[in-house]
Formats: structure tokens, sequence, C-alpha cells
């Protein structure tokens, strides 16, 4: 009597031990499953950060190439004809820093130009944007007893945004050019 006794109970503690393993696979397989979950966000993540920043950097290439023109539109406070080009803009109406203005308070949709050459490029994603702030003339130095000073140039502040796939990835770059002493 007594070895059918010790028998049964080598298969409850058998039966418990079983269960005990099958808890901690089961534990292991979630916690591998929300990583990999968790990683495959952050590789989205990263991607729409990059396709914003491409993004951008084809509106701030093609202010660049429009500055490039021989004849370029008024400048004024108001941002001119397509409300895209400034001189003295406020980007601190209420005490904001620069950042905090293009991330939050300037209008995007009516105050900028839409860069077109994306358009092939960038599939699913909102149009590229840039503004163009005109900076004070600077004289340049030079000329002769013959030849007269050069006109002053132009320096210009290009601020381009770009959105990824998602409106949460946004990335805004900006660089100044300057035309050059003619």
């Amino acid at each position: 009597m007594k070895k059918g006794l010790i028998n049964q109970r080598q298969r409850g503690i058998t039966l418990i031990m079983s269960l005990l393993i099958l808890v901690m696979i089961t534990i292991l397989a979630l916690s591998v499953m929300h990583t990999s979950v968790f990683e495959e966000r952050m590789a989205g993540n990263t991607r729409d950060r990059a396709l914003a920043f491409e993004a951008a950097e084809y509106a701030l290439r093609e202010a660049q190439e429009f500055l490039s023109s021989a004849v370029l539109p008024s400048f004024t406070a108001t941002g001119g004809e397509s409300g895209a080009y400034f001189k003295g803009l406020d980007t601190s109406p209420s005490g904001q820093t620069e950042e905090d203005y293009w991330q939050d308070t300037h209008d995007w949709n009516t105050k900028s130009v839409a860069a077109t050459e994306a358009n092939a490029v960038l599939s699913g994603q909102a149009q590229p944007r840039y503004v163009i702030e005109e900076y004070q003339t600077v004289s340049c130095a030079g000329g002769s007893v013959k030849w007269p000073p050069p006109a002053p140039k132009t320096i210009y502040k290009i601020t381009a945004r770009g959105q990824g796939r998602t409106t949460e990835a946004v990335v805004i770059l900006q660089a100044f050019y300057d035309r050059g002493c003619s």
C-alpha cells in the first residue's frame, strides 16, 4: 500500500512541475513577443523620421534653387505675393523660442511654398514646404581705382518643413543662403 501512495505523490509533483515549466515558457514567450513588437515600432518610427528628414531636405534644396534665380519676388513683412517670402519676420510674437515658433505657431498651410519637385519621390506623405526670410544686405569689400566696389549682397534664411507618413514625424531644417557679391 505504501508503494501505490508514493506513485500517486510522484504523479502529483510531476503535474505541478509541468505546470510551472509551462507558465515559465509562456512568460518567456510573451516577453519575447512584447520586445519584438516594441523593436518593430522603433524601426517604423526611425523610418518615418528619415522620410520626414528627406522631405525637408527636398524643400530646402528647392528653396536654394529658387534663390539662385536671376530675379526674385519682393520680400515683405506679410510674406509677399506667395505668403512665404518674408522680410523682418517676427519669430517670437508671444515670447516663445524660434524653434517653438516654427513647430507650433507658424501657419505652414498658407504662409509657405510647397516643394513641387518632391512630388514624384514622396509617396503617402504631406507635401514638404519652405519659407524664405530676407536678411539685411551686407556690403562687399573690394573695388579699385578703375572699378567701383561690388553691389551689396543679400543673405537669406530658409526654413523647410518635412513630414513623414504620420503627423508625429516632422522635421524642420534651416539654412542660410548667400547670393554673393555681383
